[in-house]
């Protein structure tokens, strides 16, 4: 099962661990298809980023992005400060998954997300999954997924055990 975490979810590391350092100027869109973890989706036209509290340690971040009923254009991905990604573009149905391995540092992931060059450009989220990739990491957390919902509401799955992987 899923934790539901509205797109409206501040980021508060001394109460939730996660959620978007500005919770404002982002859409989650429902579009009716046949899978449930892509047919929903958090978006916006301009940067916003996730945070997540985890321990210092490797990790790595997989994004599912696309929108069954319109083109995505211009999505540019940042975590951890370091542009990852530039001008992803996914055609209407079309959805991709980029994975990435990171360090964290500072005990907070950040992952950024920004379009801009073109009119009408945005970017948008369906899953994120966070994993530790080392065993120091793997021993002191357990794997995040983000998941877009319905009514304003993209989700944090339970916790799972490390070991499964993405």
């Amino acid at each position: 099962g899923y934790t539901p975490v509205s797109n409206q979810t501040d980021y508060r590391g001394d109460a939730l661990g996660y959620g978007w350092r500005e919770a404002v100027g982002m859409l989650a869109t429902q579009r009716p298809g046949k899978d449930a973890l892509t047919d929903d989706f958090v978006e916006s036209g301009i940067y916003r980023v996730f945070q997540a509290d985890v321990p210092n340690g490797a990790y790595r971040v997989q994004l599912r992005m696309g929108d069954p009923k319109a083109p995505v254009k211009t999505c540019n991905i940042i975590i951890e400060g370091k542009l990852r990604a530039a001008n992803l573009g996914m055609k209407t149905g079309e959805t991709i998954t980029k994975t990435f391995d990171v360090r964290v540092d500072d005990g907070r992931l950040d992952i950024g997300f920004s379009s801009f060059g073109q009119w009408a450009a945005r970017w948008c989220i369906n899953a994120i999954e966070i994993a530790p990739t080392e065993k120091g990491a793997a021993d002191r957390t357990e794997a995040i997924k983000v998941e877009s919902k319905p009514n304003d509401t993209p989700v944090l799955a339970d916790k799972t055990d490390c070991g499964c992987g993405l």
